[in-house]
């Protein structure tokens, strides 16, 4: 069994054209968020093999502000991420070392939303319903998959356990 938690990044400025995408930094609100996250993680005891993180500011940022340091121990950066599509992030997810059972996914929509929709066919229906239309910012999405290595993981067989929105842990 593997286990995938989603999290899009958290609330970010505005883009003004100046620094670019790449560069867009979290809001206070979107730094709440991530604490709020952080917290959840921690007082649920999710078990978290590794971390792979977009590249982009505010991506690194979220992880950051998860307060989580053992998750930040964990993390590999890759530009890959950055803005990645459902098949790059099925690949990516693919290559991963079969010794971790687990891992936490932080990057950006559309892909975070689509790679929910065509992994996870079953479980909770409010957290089905809602990743169908949209995955906020800051929100985390856990997915179970049967699967004994990340190269088996397929299309419409996971299992979505919750969604986490951040403004309801306020």
């Amino acid at each position: 069994m593997k286990s995938v938690y989603i999290l899009r990044h958290a609330d970010t400025e505005r883009g003004d054209g100046r620094g670019g995408d790449h560069k867009r930094q979290l809001t206070e609100e979107g730094t709440e968020e991530s604490a709020n996250i952080g917290r959840w993680i921690t007082e649920t005891g999710l078990s978290i093999d590794t971390v792979l993180c977009s590249t982009a500011a505010r991506a690194r940022e979220t992880l950051e502000q998860l307060g989580c340091p053992d998750l930040e121990a964990k993390a590999s950066f890759s530009d890959e991420l950055y803005l990645a599509t459902t098949g790059e992030l099925l690949h990516i997810l693919s290559q991963l070392d079969d010794s971790r059972s687990s891992v936490l996914v932080i990057g950006h929509n559309p892909g975070l939303r689509e790679l929910c929709r065509i992994l996870a066919v079953d479980g909770d229906p409010k957290a089905l319903e809602t990743v169908s239309t949209r995955l906020q910012t800051g929100a985390l999405v856990e997915i179970s998959l049967p699967a004994e290595t990340w190269a088996d993981i397929s299309r419409q067989s996971g299992t979505i356990h919750r969604y986490v929105d951040p403004a309801s842990l306020s």
